[in-house]
C-alpha cells in the first residue's frame, strides 16, 4: 500500500516543469507560466563574486559572477541574473553597466562547456535560453561583468529554477562596492541569506571524529541521518557533535540525536536541531524522550554552544538541499541536565516536521521510526566509523513467520480443500484423504508459525501496541481478531459432529467463515505490516508480496475455470435410483405393517442382514413385487475399505483390494513377498522398464493352478497399442511374444507346463529376434515381423495379470489372468522384490511365527523402502499357513524362506531342523539362516578400522559380517562378503561405498585368513597369502560411525541393511576367529543374541584339552592351552613347576586378599627374577578394572616394550612412567628386578646397581585397586590393557617377593593359569 503511494510520488516528482521566465520589468525577476509558489526554505543555489569590490569607467574592469549549486546535489534547469545597485537605505535599483555596443554579461566557459542564454532590457538581464538540465546538467555557470557606468555599492541577484520545476525568486549575493565611491553602511544586510556553514565530511570518520551514518557507505548529502562526534578536551566534558538528515515539513522541520541505553526510545537525552522556517534559524535544544516524543529540558539550551569556530569548522545550523544541519559544542560541566557525556550509548537519529520550534512526535511507519546504532559508541572514542542501523530480530521473526503461514500454508491449505477436495475425493494416503491431508499439515503449521509470532510481538511491544493514526493502527486489532480465528478454528474442527449428523453442514459453513475471514485480514494486515519502522522492509518487498496475491487470485480463477470445465457431479444410475426409492418404501411399509405375519418378519430381517453385508441377491419370489421394486445391491455404502474397487458382480457387492490388503472387506493387512493371483481383476505392477530397448533376459519361477493366464506384460501405451512383450500360458503351453513395432513375434514352449509344481522359464530378445526356454528345454528361436529392432516401453510391468484385459487380450492370446504363485522375477540381471515400494516394518527376524527367542538388533518400526511393487490388486501370499502346524522347540521360532519352504530359529545352544540337539560350541558353523549378534563399533573406529576373520566358507555367496549406521538403508556401514567365490570388502562413510574385491576367487571347504582395514578414505583386502587389494570410498568423509550392532554370519533382516550392500543371503560355513582392531572376540561367550548355529566339524569342538585346558583353533588344527601343572598336547599330563616358563600366552592369576592387600595402598616393592628371550611382553599386573578405563583407573603395571622396561602406575590423578634402556635385559641371563613405589614416588632397580626414580601427577598417593594380580601377562592383554602392551612376557621368572616379607610361590598359591610350563635348567 505504502509502496504504491511511494511509486506514484516519486512519479509526479520526475517530471520536470518547463517554466516561462520573463522579466516584465527590469528590475523584477519574476517566473509566470506555473501557478505554483515560489520556494520560502534557503535556496540550494548560490551567487559568487571573485571581487569585493569594483573600478567604475575602466575598460579592463571586469567581475566573476558564478552561479552555483551548493554541494553539487541540485542542476540548474532554468536562471534569470541581474545586477542591482543599491543606495544608502538598501534600497535596489536596476544598474545599467554597460555602454552602446558593449554587453554587459558575457558567459565564461566552465571546463569547456558552455549553455545557451539570452540577454533582456538592454542587455542588463541575462537568462537561460534552454532546458540545461539534459543538455548539460549544470551545476556551475560563470559570466564576466563589466562595470561601465555604474556608481555606489552594487548587488547581483538571480532566480533559479531547479531539475524538478521548484524556483526561488531573487536570491542575492554578497555586497560588491566601488573604489573611490560611497561606502556602504554596515547595518545592511542581506534579505534572503542564511548563513552557511560547512557540510559534515565523512573522509576522516574514523581517523580525527567518530562517525555513524545510514544508510552504509553514505557520504553527505547523501546520507539519510549521519552524526559525528570529537572531544575537545582530556578530560572528556567538553565534544563537538555535528548532525544532518533529510526532513520532510512546511515551515519548522528538526532532526534529533538521542542518547540512548538500548535501542528503544524514551527516557534518553536528546540533542534537537530545529530550523523555524519563519525566522530561518536553526538552533539546538535538549530533551528527554518520552513515548514517542520529546519534553524539553527547562534550560534546553544550557552547555550548548551553537557559535564556535573551531577545526576551521563554523559551528551553528541551517537548512538546505532538503536537509537540516547542525554543528554545536556541547559542554557536560556547564550542563545542569547532567548529562554524563562519558558513558557509552547507542545512538537513536529521526527527523521531521516540528510545530511553533517543538519536535512533532515521531511515526511508525518505514522511515519515520527513529534508526538505532547497532552498537553502543563512546564520544570520547574517534575510532568509530560505525554505519548501518540496529535490527529488531523479534520482529523480523513475527514478519517471517506471518508470511510463511499465509502466503504459503494459508494459501495451500485453502486452495486444497476449496479445489482439490472434489478433485481428489477418494484418493487416500495411509488412510486419509489427499486433499485432508495437505489442508491438516498446512493449517498445522499456520497455528504453530502465527502462535509463536503472536508471541513474540507481544515480547517485544511489552503487551498491546497502540498506534494513532491510520492504517498503521489497524494492524494490532486486526492481528488480535486474526489470531482468534486462528485460535477458535481448530476447535471448530475438533468439534465438529459425523458427516451424517444434520448440523455438520453447518458447522462446515461456519469453519470455512473463521479461516476465510483470517486469510481475508491476514494479506492486508501484512502489506500494513511492512510498513512499520521497525521491520525495515524494502520497497521492493513489498511489491513481491503484492505480486504474489495476484498469481494467487490468477490460480484461483485457472481452478474455478478449471472446476466449471471438468468437474462432473456424481449421479446416480436408474438401477441405483430405483434401488434407494425401493429401499425407503420397503422400510416404510415395515415401519407400518408389523402385523403382516411370519413370511414378512422374515424377509425384513432378511433385507437388513442383507443390506449391512452389502451383498443382497435378488428374490424374484418376494411377496413385495416385481424385482424392479427390489432392493438391489449397491457400493454406495462404503462397505470396502482401505480406498477398495468395489464392484457388482453376479448380484453381489465386490471388494478389489489392493496391494497389501485382503478381505472380504480388504480390511486385513497382509504383508505380500510371493504373490498368489486368482486369474480375475488380479495383477501386480512394478516399475517401469528403462533397459531393455535394445534387448532384455527375462527368468521367472511361478507354480500354476490352471493352464492359461497372463504371466507378464508391459507396452508402449497404456492401451496397450505399439510395442510390447508379453508371457504367457496358451493352454499349458508358454508362450513369448514382443513386437518391435511392425508385427509380432511368436514363440511357444514345446513342451507343456506342470500344473501345481514349480516351473522355471526364461525369455531373451536381441534386436527382433528371441529365445524361450521352458524347465531346461529349448531354446526355441523365432523373429518379430518387419525391420525394427527396437522396443519402446513406457507403462508399468504388469505380473499376472492387466488392469484391463480387455484391451490387451487379443495381442496376449489369452483371455484372463494367471491363476496361481510367482517366487522369482528377474529382468536383466535384476531380481525383483514383491512388496510393495514402501512399508512399515520392525527390525527384527522378519515374519516368524510362534514364540522368538532374544532380541536381535532394535525393535524399531520404521518406514523403509523395502520392495519394487508399485501397485496391486486382489492379491495373496502364496506363503500363508506354511507354519501353521510347525513346532519348534526349545524357544524356537518357524521364519517362512519360501512359498512352501521354513526353517525354524534355534536359540544359542540348540540346533537341527527343529531345535532339539545341544551342545558346547567352540566353532561356530552358520548354515545359511544363521547369525550371531554383538556390540557394534561406535564410534570407536572413526578414523581407523581392522578386522580379521578366520573361516571357512561352503558356499560362494553370503553375507559374513556387517554394521551399520542406521537401520532405514542409509548412512555407514561396513561389510565383509561372498559373492560369486570372491572375498570382498564394502564400507561406506556416508557419501557412497568403496567396493573391494579379492583378486582370486576363495576355495570353498577350505581355511582362509580375511584381513581388512581403513584408514580415512582409504581401504584394504588381505587374503591368505594373495597380494592386498586397495579401494577408496566415495565422497569426501572421512570418518566411520556404527551405531547399529554387529552381525556375523549374516543379517537377521536385510530389508534394513544398506541399500548398497546388494547381498540378501547369509553366510554358509565356519568362522573360529574374529579380531576388531586387534581385540579376540569370543565368538560364542560375547554373543548378545543369535540363532541357528551348529558346532563346526573342527577339533576343538570336540573338546580334546583335558584338565581344564582351552583349545585354541589354528586353521585345521587347534593346540592346547594347559592349566596350571599340565602339559603335554591335550594337557594329559601332570607337571611339577619350580621356576614358570611363559610363552608370551601364558600368565598366572593371584586373588588371595594376603598378595591383593600388599600390593595396593600407599607402599609398594617387588622383588623379581628373570631370564628373558625377548624384550617384549607384560611381567606383572593389577588393576581396578578390567579392561583398564584409560585415564581414570587405578593400575600398576611393570613390562617390556619398544626394547624399554616400564614401571607404570596410576593413582587416580595421572600416570607415573619410569624407563629403563641401559643395559640388555634379554641376553638369556637371569636379571633381579626391583621396584618400588611411596606414595607418588617410585623408583626402579636392576640387579642392585642401576637405579631410575620417577613421580606420577597430581596429589592423589594410594594405589585402589579390587582386581587379582597377574604374573605373566594376562587374558586378551592388547584388549584390556588399552595397547599399552601387545602380549605377555617370554621367559622365566621366579623368586617373586612382594613387600619385602612375602616371598610368593608361583604355581602354589595362583588361583588359575594358562601355558606356563617348567623353565628349562640354567
Amino acid at each position: 500500500m505504502r509502496a504504491l503511494l511511494t511509486v506514484l510520488t516519486l512519479a509526479s516528482l520526475g517530471v520536470t516543469t518547463t517554466l516561462a521566465l520573463s522579466c516584465c520589468t527590469c528590475d523584477d525577476l519574476d517566473v509566470t507560466g506555473t501557478s505554483a509558489e515560489p520556494q520560502i526554505y534557503p535556496c540550494p543555489f548560490i551567487i559568487k563574486v571573485n571581487k569585493f569590490a569594483y573600478k567604475t569607467n575602466d575598460p579592463e574592469e571586469f567581475l566573476i559572477v558564478t552561479l552555483e549549486s551548493r554541494g553539487g546535489g541540485r542542476y540548474i534547469n532554468q536562471f534569470m541574473l541581474q545586477a542591482v545597485s543599491i543606495d544608502s537605505m538598501g534600497k535596489t535599483t536596476v544598474a545599467n553597466p554597460g555602454d552602446n555596443g558593449v554587453q554587459a554579461f558575457t558567459q565564461v566557459p566552465v571546463e569547456g562547456y558552455t549553455v545557451s542564454t539570452a540577454t533582456d532590457c538592454e542587455g542588463k538581464v541575462v537568462r537561460s535560453d534552454t532546458n540545461l538540465k539534459f543538455d548539460s546538467k549544470a551545476t556551475k555557470i560563470q559570466f564576466s561583468f563589466a562595470p561601465r557606468r555604474i556608481q555606489g555599492p552594487i548587488k547581483f541577484r538571480a532566480t533559479f529554477v531547479d531539475d524538478q520545476g521548484n524556483f526561488w525568486l531573487r536570491e542575492e549575493s554578497e555586497p560588491i562596492v566601488q573604489i573611490g565611491g560611497p561606502s556602504l553602511d554596515p547595518s545592511i544586510a542581506r534579505q534572503n541569506a542564511l548563513p552557511v556553514i560547512d557540510p559534515i565530511h565523512t573522509d576522516k570518520c574514523g581517523i580525527e571524529k567518530g562517525c555513524y551514518r545510514v544508510p552504509e557507505g553514505c557520504w553527505e548529502p547523501y546520507c539519510d541521518y549521519i552524526a559525528t562526534w570529537r572531544p575537545l578536551s582530556r578530560v572528556g566534558v567538553e565534544y563537538m557533535i555535528e548532525m544532518s538528515a533529510r526532513v520532510d515539513g512546511i515551515t519548522d522541520r528538526h532532526v534529533s540525536l538521542a542518547l540512548s541505553d538500548d535501542i528503544r526510545w524514551g527516557d534518553d537525552h536528546v540533542f534537537e536541531c530545529v530550523h523555524e522556517g519563519g525566522t530561518g534559524l536553526t538552533k539546538v535544544y535538549q530533551a528527554k524522550s518520552i513515548a514517542h516524543s520529546t519534553e524539553r529540558f527547562r534550560n534546553s539550551q544550557n552547555g550548548i554552544d551553537d557559535t564556535c569556530n573551531l577545526f576551521g569548522l563554523k559551528c551553528g545550523g541551517q537548512f538546505m538541499e532538503g536537509r537540516v544541519r547542525c554543528r554545536f559544542v556541547v559542554r557536560s560541566s556547564r550542563n545542569i541536565n547532567s548529562l554524563p557525556l562519558s558513558g557509552s550509548y547507542h545512538l537513536l537519529m529521526y527527523s521531521g516536521p516540528a510545530e511553533n520550534t517543538l519536535t512533532a512526535p515521531h511515526k511508525y511507519g518505514y522511515g519515520e521510526y527513529p534508526v538505532a546504532s547497532p552498537d553502543m559508541v563512546s564520544l570520547g572514542d574517534i575510532s568509530i566509523n560505525m554505519q548501518g542501523y540496529a535490527r529488531y530480530p523479534l520482529v523480523k521473526a513475527h514478519g517471517i513467520l506471518m508470511i510463511l503461514a499465509w502466503c504459503f500454508f494459508g494459501t495451500v491449505g485453502l486452495l486444497m480443500t476449496k479445489y482439490y477436495k472434489p478433485m481428489w475425493p477418494n484418493k487416500r494416503f495411509y488412510g486419509h484423504r489427499y486433499w485432508f491431508i495437505a489442508h491438516f499439515n498446512c493449517m498445522a503449521w499456520l497455528f504453530i508459525f502465527v502462535l509463536i509470532a503472536f508471541i513474540l510481538i507481544f515480547v517485544e511491544a511489552g503487551g498491546y501496541s497502540k498506534v494513532d493514526y491510520f492504517p498503521l493502527d489497524a494492524h494490532p486489532v486486526m492481528g488480535i481478531i486474526i489470531f482468534c480465528c486462528v485460535i477458535i478454528n481448530p476447535i471448530i474442527a475438533l468439534l465438529r459432529p459425523a458427516d451424517d449428523n444434520d448440523c455438520r453442514p453447518c458447522v462446515n459453513w461456519v469453519h470455512w467463515a473463521f479461516g476465510t475471514v483470517a486469510w481475508c485480514l491476514a494479506i492486508p494486515n501484512m502489506f500494513i505490516g511492512m510498513s512499520f519502522g521497525k521491520a525495515h522492509v524494502p520497497w521492493w518487498a513489498t511489491w513481491i508480496l503484492f505480486i504474489y496475491i495476484l498469481f494467487h487470485i490468477i490460480v484461483e480463477i485457472t481452478l474455478e475455470i478449471h472446476q466449471c470445465c471438468t468437474h462432473k457431479k456424481n449421479k446416480g444410475s436408474p438401477l441405483e435410483n430405483t434401488v434407494d426409492t425401493a429401499n425407503n418404501q420397503l422400510f416404510s411399509k415395515d415401519s407400518k405393517n408389523k402385523t403382516l405375519g411370519s413370511i414378512q418378519d422374515e424377509n425384513i430381517a432378511q433385507n437388513s442382514a442383507q443390506r449391512n453385508e452389502a451383498s443382497i441377491s435378488l428374490h424374484e419370489n418376494s411377496i413385495l413385487g416385481p424385482a424392479s421394486l427390489m432392493m438391489y445391491p449397491t457400493c454406495q455404502r462404503n462397505i470396502c475399505k482401505n480406498y477398495a474397487k468395489c464392484s457388482i458382480e453376479n448380484s453381489m457387492v465386490k471388494c478389489h483390494c489392493p496391494l497389501g490388503f485382503i478381505g472380504k472387506s480388504c480390511d486385513k493387512v497382509r504383508r505380500v513377498k510371493y504373490p498368489q493371483f486368482s486369474g480375475v481383476d488380479s495383477f501386480l505392477t512394478l516399475p517401469r522398464l528403462t533397459n531393455g530397448y535394445k534387448d532384455f533376459e527375462i527368468s521367472m519361477k511361478f507354480k500354476p493352478s490352471s493352464d492359461s493366464g497372463l504371466l507378464l506384460f508391459t507396452s508402449e501405451h497404456p492401451t496397450g497399442k505399439g510395442d510390447f512383450f508379453s508371457l504367457a500360458l496358451v493352454n499349458g503351453h508358454v508362450e513369448f511374444r514382443f513386437d518391435c513395432g511392425t508385427g509380432p513375434a511368436v514363440i511357444q514352449s514345446p513342451n507343456k507346463v506342470t500344473i501345481g509344481q514349480w516351473n522355471q522359464v526364461k525369455a531373451k530378445r536381441m534386436e527382433n529376434q528371441g529365445w524361450l526356454w521352458m524347465n531346461g528345454h529349448g531354446p526355441i528361436s523365432g523373429l518379430a515381423q518387419g525391420a525394427y529392432t527396437r522396443i519402446t516401453l513406457r507403462t508399468e510391468l504388469f505380473l499376472g495379470g492387466h488392469r484391463s484385459m480387455s484391451s490387451v487380450q487379443k495381442r496376449v492370446n489369452t483371455m484372463g489372468g494367471f491363476r496361481g504363485c510367482v517366487q522369482s522375477l528377474i529382468f536383466n540381471q535384476q531380481q525383483y522384490d514383491f512388496r510393495k515400494a514402501t512399508q512399515h516394518t520392525d527390525m527384527g527376524l522378519g515374519p516368524t511365527h510362534g514364540k522368538t527367542h532374544g532380541q536381535l538388533g532394535q525393535n524399531v518400526s520404521i518406514d523403509a523402502e523395502l520392495g519394487d511393487a508399485v501397485d496391486g490388486q486382489n492379491i495373496e501370499d502364496c506363503s500363508d499357513g506354511v507354519c501353521d502346524d510347525i513346532v519348534c522347540h526349545n524357544g524356537g521360532s518357524c521364519k517362512i524362506i519360501s512359498p512352501d519352504q521354513f526353517v525354524c530359529l534355534c536359540p544359542l545352544g540348540f540346533y537341527g531342523p527343529d531345535c532339539v540337539q545341544n551342545g558346547k560350541i567352540e566353532v561356530p558353523e552358520f548354515k545359511g539362516h544363521s547369525v550371531l549378534q554383538y556390540q557394534g563399533l561406535g564410534r570407536n573406529s572413526l578414523s581407523y578400522t581392522e578386522i580379521e576373520i578366520t573361516f571357512k566358507p561352503t558356499s560362494p555367496e553370503g553375507l559374513i559380517l556387517y554394521n551399520g549406521y542406521t537401520n532405514n538403508k542409509l548412512g555407514d556401514y561396513i561389510a565383509i562378503l561372498m559373492r560369486e567365490g570372491f572375498a570382498e570388502f564394502q564400507f561406506d562413510l556416508g557419501t557412497g561405498p568403496a567396493v573391494i574385491r579379492s583378486s582370486l576367487p576363495v576355495s570353498l571347504n577350505s581355511w582362509h585368513r580375511i584381513k581388512v582395514s581403513r584408514t580415512g578414505l582409504q581401504g584394504v583386502l588381505e587374503v591368505d597369502d594373495q597380494i592386498p587389494v586397495q579401494g577408496l570410498s566415495k565422497g569426501a568423509y572421512t570418518q566411520l560411525t556404527l551405531l547399529q550392532p554387529l552381525f556375523v554370519g549374516g543379517h537377521p533382516d536385510f530389508d534394513i541393511t544398506s541399500r548398497h550392500l546388494n547381498q540378501s543371503s547369509s553366510y554358509q560355513g565356519c568362522v573360529q576367529k574374529l579380531l576388531l582392531n586387534g581385540r579376540p572376540v569370543h565368538l560364542m561367550e560375547e554373543a548378545i543374541h543369535g540363532y541357528n548355529v551348529e558346532p563346526c566339524p573342527h577339533p576343538c569342538n570336540s573338546e580334546p584339552c583335558q584338565n581344564s585346558g582351552k583349545c585354541v583353533p589354528a586353521m585345521g588344527q587347534y593346540r592346547c592351552l594347559c592349566s596350571v601343572g599340565f602339559t603335554e598336547e591335550n594337557c594329559q599330563k601332570n607337571l611339577s613347576i619350580s621356576t614358570a616358563k611363559f610363552s608370551g600366552s601364558s600368565f598366572l592369576v593371584y586373588d588371595s586378599k594376603d598378595i591383593k592387600n600388599r600390593v595396593s595402598g600407599k607402599q609398594f616393592n617387588l622383588q623379581i627374577k628373570i631370564r628373558g628371550y625377548s624384550l617384549r611382553g607384560l611381567l606383572f599386573w593389577t588393576s581396578e578394572n578390567l579392561p583398564l578405563h584409560e585415564g581414570t583407573g587405578d593400575f600398576l603395571s611393570l613390562g617390556f616394550k619398544g626394547n624399554e622396561l616400564l614401571f607404570q602406575y596410576n593413582l587416580g590423578s595421572g600416570r607415573g612412567v619410569i624407563l629403563y634402556n641401559k643395559t640388555q635385559l634379554s641376553d638369556g641371563k637371569w636379571h633381579t628386578i626391583n621396584a618400588q613405589r611411596n606414595g607418588r614416588y617410585s623408583s626402579l632397580t636392576i640387579d642392585g646397581t642401576q637405579t631410575e626414580e620417577g613421580t606420577s601427577v597430581g596429589m592423589f598417593s594410594i594405589l585402589n585397586v579390587k582386581g587379582p594380580v597377574y604374573i605373566g601377562g594376562l587374558p586378551d592383554v592388547s584388549h584390556n590393557t588399552k595397547s599399552m602392551y601387545k602380549t605377555g612376557f617370554q621367559g622365566c621368572i621366579r623368586d617373586v617377593v612382594l613387600a619385602n616379607d612375602f616371598p610368593l610361590k608361583l604355581t602354589e598359591s595362583a588361583t588359575s593359569g594358562q601355558g606356563v610350563t617348567q623353565c628349562p635348567a640354567d
